[in-house]
């Protein structure tokens, strides 16, 4: 089996579409680890913002930045811009990164010091980041198993991974219009047993509102209900009538919390009173 050592470490992946600003925010991040990565592969779904001049720019000052270029041919975009990362990526370890979002400057070597073989994925808590304030992510388990997942993401959307263990499951499924990152931490966990969370937080998740997001779509609606379906053998029904419902249209906040089990709320609550 590949032995990893620090010149193979970690290949980051940074799949973007017309963000150019903050797509320099997302790389500087990397660029600034405490340990440093072994690539930064940039998939681009041919933007047309000028990412394309600051990426030419980008790679030749720095040779571990690899510029992947979609052909027209090739699906839009970013699970598709994900595959082709991660078939493409040379180091032991792989993790991705949102054009919109960035690291803590030490999370490669927090993530690459909590990982043990046994795990399927490593992951960590996060900050949500807006205009008006930074929030922590919700307390979560230690331990994350299959069972966890089947009821809600309790990972958020990035993890590190030994790069075969992700090539193998296949990446992310194309056909889904949401719950893709999900859906690839399921496959992982059924194939190689739980993941691990470090209570650190290392991501920064940007939640302002003119960030466009799948969260914020109507995708979101059928994306969850194609992921109920693919999985509808291993999830309650009553799990797949919350989800459905936490995304209607209608309805009060109260009927919304309520889809929640009382362990997560109290979760919820206990965060906003650590936060203040």
């Amino acid at each position: 089996m590949f032995e990893y050592t620090n010149e193979n470490l970690t290949s980051v992946y940074i799949t973007t579409y017309n963000r150019v600003e903050l797509l320099k925010r997302a790389v500087q991040s990397v660029l600034n680890q405490s340990v440093q990565p072994y690539e930064i592969l940039i998939v681009d779904d041919n933007s047309t913002d000028g990412t394309q001049q600051y990426l030419s720019t980008l790679q030749h000052k720095d040779k571990r930045i690899k510029w992947l270029k979609k052909s027209k041919i090739q699906p839009p975009g970013p699970q598709s811009s994900r595959n082709l990362a991660i078939n493409s990526a040379r180091g032991f370890f792989i993790t991705g990164l949102d054009d919109d979002d960035y690291f803590t400057p030490d999370r490669l070597l927090t993530l690459q010091k909590a990982y043990k073989p046994h795990y399927s994925f490593v992951c960590s808590n996060y900050y949500r980041v807006s205009s008006s304030n930074i929030s922590l992510s919700s307390i979560r388990p230690r331990k994350v198993t299959y069972k966890h997942l089947l009821n809600y993401n309790c990972v958020g959307n990035q993890v590190l991974s030994e790069t075969w263990k992700l090539q193998k499951v296949g990446g992310f499924d194309l056909d889904l219009e949401a719950c893709q990152d999900l859906d690839v931490w399921l496959r992982l966990t059924k194939e190689f047993g739980p993941g691990y969370r470090t209570i650190q937080p290392t991501y920064y998740q940007d939640f302002n509102p003119e960030v466009q997001r799948i969260t914020f779509s109507d995708k979101k609606k059928i994306g969850t209900i194609q992921f109920c379906k693919k999985y509808e053998a291993d999830i309650p029904l009553d799990v797949v009538k919350k989800r459905v419902s936490l995304l209607e249209k209608r309805g009060s906040i109260f009927d919304k919390i309520m889809c929640y089990s009382p362990r997560l709320i109290m979760i919820g609550i206990q965060n906003c009173l650590k936060l203040g």
